[in-house]
């Protein structure tokens, strides 16, 4: 495996180094050893909806918006007909169910929101629901360059990525840290649980993501630092996930950036993982676990969000023949 000496100057993420970790700019590079997706371009105004403070629906959807809903109901009213129908012709192209994510980040953070806590969707109101109750993807939409030295968003354009669903062992994510195309730290993904068969496996695991790397990943990406998310379906057989950008706005798991910034750890420590039981770390999204919307909810304050998850879920169930 190629590693590379230490070093102690710190890294600066530019604006290029974003956008070449924006979804559509490396998919169709890597997209055999990717999940099917298919990308649609967002219009101006769908994205303007989604920053509009509240969750409401948009006007025509399954749901509905009934004229004595609440008196913010001329925000209800906008329409997007031609998004809606899109959507839906591709979430059948992939199978019929998906996971939604935006140019950069998914509304993993809004899963309390959705039926059944899943980002699992099967049509348009559920994406909807999960991209409108996101942080993440609020933060994409308002301060996507917020740690480059060029803060503004000039002409970007942003798209939805609807990727096929796949069924993901949790226990069989990890996080690649890349630097100078060379791989100084890898991470288990869920840092908050213990699992056997990675303590068991860890140099099989290790070995294999050396092997994928070497084989798919190096010098094909246009920058040489860079961060992976991966997933090994089976023995031999992995899958690249996401590509991040390099630097503290992504999550440095079981490393620390000044420790990844200065070149990594030695060879042996280079796979970090749940080791035993008593060495989980706390959930990340713990605290997006119960959020402020809920606590609005319970006292009386902007039900808007809870109302129209539960209208998706009432629509789920009726074609499911449920009650």
């Amino acid at each position: 495996m190629r590693l590379r000496s230490l070093i102690t100057m710190e890294h600066c993420i530019s604006r290029q180094h974003i956008l070449n970790c924006s979804f559509s700019s490396w998919y169709n590079c890597f997209r055999q050893i990717s999940i099917q997706s298919k990308i649609i371009p967002l219009d101006d105004d769908f994205v303007e909806h989604l920053l509009e403070d509240g969750i409401y629906l948009p006007d025509g959807s399954e749901s509905g918006n009934s004229s004595d809903d609440s008196e913010n109901t001329d925000k209800a009213k906008k329409a997007f007909p031609e998004l809606q129908s899109i959507v839906g012709s591709k979430i059948q192209d992939l199978g019929g169910s998906v996971f939604p994510k935006l140019n950069w980040s998914s509304p993993k953070d809004a899963v309390w929101i959705a039926a059944g806590n899943t980002l699992r969707c099967n049509n348009f109101n559920e994406i909807f629901l999960l991209l409108k109750s996101s942080d993440f993807v609020t933060h994409d939409l308002s301060m996507p360059f917020e740690i480059c030295e060029d803060q503004s968003k000039g002409s970007l354009k942003y798209e939805l990525i609807l990727r096929k669903w796949v069924e993901v062992i949790p226990s069989m994510e990890f996080r690649v840290f890349v630097k100078d195309n060379e791989i100084i730290g890898i991470s288990q993904r869920d840092t908050s649980t213990y699992y056997d068969t990675i303590v068991t496996h860890a140099e099989e695991i290790e070995r294999e993501i050396e092997d994928f790397f070497d084989k798919h990943i190096y010098s094909k990406f246009f920058d040489p630092d860079f961060v992976l998310d991966i997933y090994r379906r089976r023995e031999n057989d992995i899958l690249l996930i996401d590509i991040n950008p390099f630097g503290r706005v992504t999550d440095s798991l079981f490393f620390d950036w000044s420790e990844l910034l200065a070149g990594g750890p030695h060879q042996e420590d280079i796979f970090r993982y749940v080791d035993s039981p008593g060495h989980v770390q706390p959930n990340p999204y713990m605290s997006y676990g119960y959020p402020k919307d809920c606590m609005e909810f319970a006292s009386g304050v902007d039900t808007a969000k809870i109302v129209e998850a539960l209208k998706v879920e009432n629509l789920k169930q009726e074609r499911n023949g449920t009650t």
